[in-house]
C-alpha cells in the first residue's frame, strides 16, 4: 500500500558504539567505564562489554543487531557487532536503513545499557558520568538528522537530585526529544518513593519532556538478556520464547503502570506525557476497565489510605489524556482500534535492529495490521500519536 503520510517508528534501538565511553567519558573515569573484552566460553571466543558493576562480561548478542538476517542463519552466540548492520551505531547508515524500510522518523532506545545506570558501576559518581557520556553521544548521533532521529536521554538511578539535574541538562541537548527511565526517579525499582519522586514529575511537566519506560524497567536488568554463558548467573538460561511473549503482553509493565496510576502522578501533573514501549497494548483497555471499576466502588470507603481515591477523574480518563503505548505486533489492540484507551495512544514500532523486527519489510507489516482501518485511525497509529507524545508538529 502507498499512503501519503509519514511513518514514525516509536521504538527503534541503537547498539552503543564500541568507542562510546572511550571518547565521551571524562579522563578521571576512563579506567572505570565500559570496555570491550574478549573471553572464552564453551570452547569458543566471544567479545562483550565489561562493566565495573559485574564480574562477568555481557556478550555481543545477535539478538540486539540481527535485522534482516533469517532466523535460520543466526545462532544466539553470534556477534551482533561483527555480523549485524552498521546502522545500529552509525547515523548515516541508520538513515539509509530507515529509507529502505520507508520510515520517516524513529525514536531511539539503547540496547546494552537498557537496565540503566546501575549497569555501569556501584559507584554513583561513575553511574552519573557514564550516563552523561551516553546522553552526550546520543545527542551527537541524533544531531546528524534531528528531524528523523529522535533521541531519548537516560536518567541516572542515583537519586532524585541527580535525576532532576540530568533532566534539566538534557533538555538543552540537540536531538533529545524525551527521557527514558530505568527505575523510579528516586532510583527505586520495587518500592517507589512517590514523595521523593514528586520533584522529578513536576520538572518533567514544566520542561515539557515526555517520560518513557521500556521493558527492562522492572528489575534494573534487560529482561531479554538471555543467560548465554558469562553474562548469566545460574548457567541455566530462561525459556526465552515464553519470556518474550510475557514481555510483549504487558505482564512486566502492569506493576509500573499500576504504581504510576495509583500514586496520582498523572492526575497531579496534567501536562506530563507518559509512554510505554515494547509491552504491547491490547491489555490496556482491560486493565483500565478493572481499575475504573475498583476506583468507582471503593474510592470513598478507602479515603486517604489510597492516593487514587483523590482522583478528580476516573483512571481511564487520565490515561486517555496523557498515556501512550508503542506496540509491535498486536492485532488484538488493532482490532479494538476505536477503544478510547487506544485511539489516541497507540503507536506503531519495529524494534529495529533487534531480531524481532520486520525490517526491511515494515510496510508489509503495517499494511497487514493497519491497512483495513479508517484513514484517520491509521494516521494516528502511524505518526500522529507519536508526534503528539514527543511534542513534534508535522505537516499533515
Amino acid at each position: 500500500m502507498r499512503w501519503n503520510h509519514p511513518i514514525i517508528d516509536a521504538d527503534q534501538h541503537i547498539n552503543e558504539p564500541l568507542d562510546l565511553w572511550e571518547k565521551y567519558l571524562p579522563k578521571k573515569f576512563q579506567d572505570r567505564g565500559p570496555r570491550v573484552v574478549e573471553f572464552e566460553f564453551a570452547g569458543r571466543k566471544q567479545r562483550g562489554w565489561k562493566f565495573e558493576a559485574g564480574d562477568k562480561p555481557t556478550p555481543f548478542m545477535i539478538l540486539n543487531n540481527g535485522a534482516g538476517i533469517s532466523p535460520l542463519e543466526w545462532a544466539n552466540g553470534a556477534d551482533g557487532y561483527a555480523q549485524g548492520r552498521k546502522g545500529a551505531w552509525d547515523p548515516v547508515a541508520r538513515i539509509s536503513d530507515m529509507d529502505i524500510d520507508g520510515v520517516d522518523a524513529a525514536v531511539l532506545f539503547p540496547s546494552y545499557v537498557m537496565g540503566g545506570s546501575r549497569v555501569y558501576s556501584k559507584d554513583p559518581a561513575v553511574q552519573v558520568a557514564c550516563t552523561q557520556a551516553y546522553n552526550n553521544w546520543h545527542s551527537d548521533f541524533c544531531s546528524h538528522d534531528p528531524d528523523r532521529l529522535w533521541g531519548l536521554a537516560m536518567i541516572p538511578m542515583t537519586g532524585v537530585d541527580d535525576a532532576v539535574t540530568e533532566l534539566k541538562r538534557v533538555r538543552e541537548l540537540a536531538g533529545i526529544r524525551g527521557v527514558l527511565l530505568a527505575a523510579w526517579p528516586s532510583g527505586s525499582i520495587a518500592s517507589p518513593d512517590h514523595a521523593a519522586d514528586e520533584r522529578f514529575w513536576a520538572a518533567a511537566a514544566d520542561l515539557d519532556m515526555p517520560v518513557i519506560v521500556h521493558v527492562g524497567f522492572f528489575d534494573g536488568l534487560d529482561p531479554e538478556a538471555v543467560d548465554d554463558g558469562p553474562a548469566g548467573g545460574s548457567g541455566q538460561p530462561p525459556d526465552f520464547i515464553s519470556l518474550g511473549a510475557m514481555i510483549r503482553t504487558g505482564e512486566f509493565m502492569m506493576p509500573v503502570l499500576s504504581n504510576l496510576m495509583a500514586a496520582g502522578i498523572l492526575d497531579r501533573h496534567p501536562g506530563l506525557r507518559w509512554g510505554m514501549a515494547e509491552a504491547g497494548a491490547g491489555w490496556i483497555p482491560f486493565f483500565l476497565e478493572q481499575f475504573d471499576q475498583v476506583w468507582l466502588h471503593h474510592r470513598f470507603g478507602f479515603g486517604k489510605s489510597s492516593p487514587s481515591s483523590a482522583y478528580r477523574y476516573p483512571p481511564s480518563e487520565l490515561w486517555c489524556r496523557q498515556g501512550f503505548a508503542a506496540m509491535m505486533r498486536d492485532k488484538y489492540a488493532v482490532a479494538h482500534w476505536d477503544d478510547p484507551a487506544l485511539i489516541d495512544s497507540l503507536c506503531w514500532s519495529s524494534d529495529f535492529p533487534h531480531t524481532l523486527t520486520p525490517w526491511p519489510d515494515s510496510r508489509l507489516d503495517i499494511a497487514d495490521q493497519f491497512g483495513h482501518l479508517p484513514e484517520e485511525a491509521r494516521r494516528k497509529f502511524l505518526y500522529k500519536n507519536a508526534a503528539r507524545l514527543y511534542g513534534v508538529k508535522l505537516a499533515d
